[in-house]
């Protein structure tokens, strides 16, 4: 407690002796959105202030538009005089700086944007990712940050950040701990447990018929879990953040805290249950795999720029290999589950043409790039479906080449060991790591060439007869016409036509409508039955519209696809199968 105590007054009077920001958060019409932001920076460096609105945020590989929402940009001196600010881009201004005093600048912005996990103000509470709320200064980013909110005085106010004496004020050592530290201020639910020394809080804003107590008790075995296979933890206090509302999911890391989002009505039955766990392994394990040790590209994060690497598989798709590894390490599932847990990751990767198109290192470098819709589809490996397919791949290889000794945790325990911040992870620390824990002669770098700088093409049959597992694959039982189709009213709406398909092949594409198969109109009421009455090399006639002009297309069906359903341990498994799959389910 002592050292505690020290830390935080040390802290203090670092704070205390550096020239800082003071960032006044003020709702001014909540019911609207509009929230007020002041940025008074005392001993403002340079002559010229350069000041930008981020155009990304971490935790998503995406440019975004923060500026958008912003209005009423002023600036002035300590007596209330006017400076001139001069907009350089949509996102980014310049003024000059005053002889003496403080810098103030005042802007507004509109907080609706709860689903993005930006900012998000109404009558019950705000949420602020203060990437996408408080502008970059050039010259100030390295000094100290207070955040103070101007709220009802019934809020709470949670944060990773740490509080100040004053109420309603959070302290950030700097620009990076503050754009990596959101804060939940309102009406909430909070739980809260100790481990190993460490505070960590689960904060739910919405209502919800969850049952909190429970799930309080199943993220602790998730962390139990975390601690197990890194060892420590790398913050004394982390909080679970999460929104509970209407039709929304998702998750965003952060420095020692999460965002996520969730249905309030999806937490009962087991598989959303289930699946919402998952979403907190996943970003639990982002506090070591991208915010304890990241690719260099966002060594220190500039969210000014975009930034290229090529190690987002690791980043992501590692991470989402891992959130299964905790769950089962944590006992919230069964082997059994596990397995079926990979066996839909594969079926998914299987059935995703650009999986074979791409690498998972030219998918990192272009993710800024990616959209959604059917040039993805085909063309785009994913950082989250094929870095977990790869990943699997390379715990196995990893096993097989060192004796069953050391997998893709000993990897990531090294990650942490060895390559923490400040340091940025590049390809060849990787590559150096996985080396010093697999046989001498075992070929690190053919592995990449193949794994990761080239599409994936793994056997897996018999990659997981290695830890006594058999794919089980499931024919089709319906046809399906080689694309994805949403039974609509007046039809059926086309998207993500996969390549060399039955569909691609008819001519079909993303955004046709077909309103008749073989003469008969077709919609959501009839459309199963239909394909339970057709048969391999049969012909079908669509009519369909497309750009609202009715046209007609020849379609032949092909046999339906195998695809993989699950994954069963092998009864004939060899005793040293048995040994390497007890090492994989062991997270080595």
């Amino acid at each position: 407690m002592l050292n505690k105590i020290l830390v935080l007054l040390t802290f203090l009077v670092t704070f205390s002796s550096w020239g800082q920001t003071l960032v006044r958060l003020t709702p001014v019409a909540p019911q609207q959105h509009l929230l007020q932001v002041e940025l008074i920076m005392q001993q403002v460096p340079n002559d010229t202030v350069t000041m930008t609105m981020p155009i990304w945020r971490t935790g998503r590989y995406q440019q975004l538009d923060f500026a958008h929402a912003m209005t009423n940009l002023e600036a002035a001196d300590s007596a209330g005089n006017k400076l001139e600010v001069t907009a350089l881009s949509d996102h980014q201004w310049q003024l000059k700086a005053p002889k003496s005093g403080e810098l103030v600048v005042r802007y507004q912005l509109t907080a609706d944007e709860l689903a993005m996990r930006t900012r998000h103000l109404d009558e019950s509470h705000l949420f602020a990712d203060f990437a996408s709320v408080v502008l970059a200064v050039d010259g100030m980013q390295q000094h100290p940050y207070e955040v103070e909110l101007i709220a009802p005085k019934h809020w709470q106010i949670r944060s990773g950040l740490a509080p100040a004496e004053r109420p309603n004020v959070l302290l950030a050592r700097d620009y990076q701990t503050l754009i990596d530290s959101p804060i939940e201020a309102g009406e909430h639910e909070l739980r809260t447990f100790y481990y190993q020394g460490a505070l960590f809080e689960l904060v739910v804003w919405g209502h919800t018929p969850a049952d909190l107590d429970q799930l309080n008790d199943d993220i602790k075995k998730l962390v139990v879990a975390a601690y197990e296979l890194w060892g420590k933890f790398p913050f004394e206090k982390y909080v679970f953040m999460v929104h509970a509302t209407d039709n929304i999911r998702g998750g965003t890391e952060h420095l020692n805290s999460t965002i996520m989002q969730w249905d309030r009505f999806k937490f009962n039955k087991e598989d959303d249950y289930m699946a919402f766990l998952g979403l907190v392994a996943h970003e639990f394990v982002h506090t070591w795999n991208v915010k304890a040790y990241r690719p260099a590209a966002f060594v220190p994060y500039d969210l000014t720029e975009r930034h290229h690497s090529t190690l987002l598989w690791l980043a992501e798709g590692s991470t989402s290999y891992l959130q299964d590894k905790l769950l089962l390490k944590s006992g919230l599932i069964d082997n059994d589950k596990y397995y079926q847990r990979i066996a839909k990751r594969l079926a998914q990767h299987q059935a995703t043409p650009g999986g074979f198109h791409q690498s998972v290192a030219d998918a990192s470098w272009y993710s800024w790039n990616q959209r959604s819709g059917q040039h993805r589809h085909n063309c785009d490996a994913n950082i989250y479906q094929e870095g977990y397919a790869a990943t699997l791949a390379l715990d196995l290889w990893m096993l097989e080449h060192s004796a069953k000794r050391h997998g893709v945790a000993a990897l990531h325990r090294q990650l942490y060991e060895q390559y923490s911040l400040p340091n940025g992870l590049t390809v060849g620390q990787v590559q150096t790591a996985i080396q010093a824990l697999v046989d001498p002669d075992a070929d690190v770098i053919g592995w990449w060439q193949q794994h990761v700088d080239s599409p994936l093409a793994v056997d897996w049959e018999r990659l997981l007869a290695n830890v006594g597992l058999t794919i089980e694959p499931k024919k089709e039982t319906v046809f399906h016409i080689g694309a994805s189709i949403k039974p609509v009213p007046e039809g059926l709406s086309v998207s993500n036509v996969s390549q060399n398909s039955a569909a691609w092949e008819a001519g079909l594409t993303a955004g046709d409508r077909i309103v008749a198969v073989d003469g008969f109109a077709v919609n959501e009421d009839n459309y199963t039955r239909m394909q339970h009455s057709w048969a391999a090399g049969q012909t079908l006639e669509l009519h369909l519209f497309r750009q609202g002009i009715l046209t007609k297309r020849t379609l032949t069906l092909a046999e339906p696809t195998l695809h993989i359903h699950k994954l069963a341990e092998d009864e004939s498994a060899s005793s040293a199968d048995e040994k390497w799959r007890k090492a994989w389910l062991d997270n080595r």
